[in-house]
């Protein structure tokens, strides 16, 4: 399994599947971890909310991007990634002028 261990300020993130238990992220649910911040592409966190990492929401397409601002005010975070690969048709495929 691996451990990833530092003592250091670190910009480095982790993408979790958002089905995932809470007991498969242990490993980097520390202070020492070189990680500090993670996402599962959802803008809910899921098992992360359990994480002493910081969690970092995704709006992966247009679906309830009017909801998103609601979201974020119960989320205590400073970024949000957003429309993951948004003109791969097998993705969230958004047409340019909701891309805009």
């Amino acid at each position: 399994m691996f451990h990833p261990k530092h003592n250091t300020t670190s910009k480095r993130g982790l993408a979790w599947e958002s089905q995932a238990v809470a007991s498969d992220f242990s490993s980097f649910n520390d202070n020492s971890s070189i990680l500090s911040w993670a996402y599962n592409w959802s803008p809910e966190p899921g098992v992360l909310a359990e994480s002493s990492l910081e969690f970092v929401p995704m709006q992966w397409n247009h679906v309830n991007i009017e909801m998103l601002s609601t979201r974020l005010s119960d989320i205590k975070s400073n970024t949000v990634l957003g429309f993951n690969e948004p003109d791969y048709s097998e993705g969230p495929f958004m047409p340019p002028s909701l891309e805009a």
